[in-house]
């Protein structure tokens, strides 16, 4: 079984080129554009891997791996 991952940045080419990165290594990947959504992804499904962003608007990513 694949290992599941979740990365979450505010720009979209960002997820987009770590999804494709990771995809083609044979990881399940989802993204998510906020801490917020991040936050309501990770309350609905469990990940291995949390890969995020550390400066972005709202909720930042230090505030997101403490919460």
């Amino acid at each position: 079984m694949s290992a599941r991952l979740l990365v979450v940045d505010d720009d979209e080419t960002v997820c987009a080129y770590f999804s494709t990165i990771l995809t083609g290594a044979d990881f399940d990947v989802d993204t998510a554009p906020s801490g917020e959504r991040a936050l309501e992804m990770l309350r609905s499904h469990r990940y291995d891997v949390l890969l995020t962003d550390l400066s972005m608007a709202g909720m930042d990513g230090l505030a997101l791996a403490k919460a």
